[in-house]
């Protein structure tokens, strides 16, 4: 185990891998509401809707323009470092950070984009 942990990780590897993790983002913002995919530009929105009662939060974020500056700020930051890894290990770590955001996104975003859906 710990031989395979320190090995080199495959550059291939990491770049399917990443595309998978975002591909899923997308067929499972399908398969939820097909019309969300067009508010692509504001998914980060979705780490805050994801806090218990974080909907209205996440809606003065959009507002403010969050997701544009600081949430995709975190996602190019993981992406960075998860490309710059050189073990296994190290890859996989940050590489289960990104999927575990990413899923809180995906509901967080459900849910503020329903929240928002009620505003009349």
């Amino acid at each position: 185990m710990r031989e395979w942990f320190n090995a080199p990780v495959n550059r291939r590897l990491k770049n399917l891998l990443w595309c998978l993790a975002w591909g899923m983002v997308i067929l499972t913002t399908l398969a939820i509401k097909p019309a969300d995919v067009l508010t692509a530009p504001f998914f980060p929105v979705g780490l805050l809707g994801f806090l218990r009662g974080g909907e209205p939060t996440a809606m003065v974020a959009w507002m403010l323009g969050f997701p544009i500056v600081f949430g995709w700020l975190i996602y190019i930051l993981i992406s960075a470092a998860m490309f710059r890894a050189g073990r296994n290990g190290t890859f996989i770590l940050i590489y289960i950070v990104l999927c575990a955001l990413l899923a809180v996104n995906v509901v967080g975003c459900h849910r503020t984009l329903e929240a928002a859906s009620h505003i009349h």
